[in-house]
């Protein structure tokens, strides 16, 4: 359910700024409830590739250069 916002704040999706009358909603229990822009995307898909042993970096598998 979303509702406007009364005051300033910061979106936990996108981390921009809410400001009042901006259309917001809840999102998460308890603890974790946190506000967020009703535009934004309710879920965010990270992908990360293992980290490299010798530079500590993220690459493709053999594409380390030292």
């Amino acid at each position: 359910m979303s509702f406007e916002a009364r005051f300033r704040g910061a979106c936990a999706d996108c981390d921009d700024g809410v400001t009042p009358g901006e259309e917001i909603q809840f999102r998460g229990e308890g603890e974790n409830r946190v506000i967020v822009h009703v535009a934004c995307p309710e879920t965010v898909t990270v992908r990360s590739r293992p980290v490299c042993g010798d530079c500590w970096l993220e690459h493709p598998e053999g594409a380390c250069d030292l």
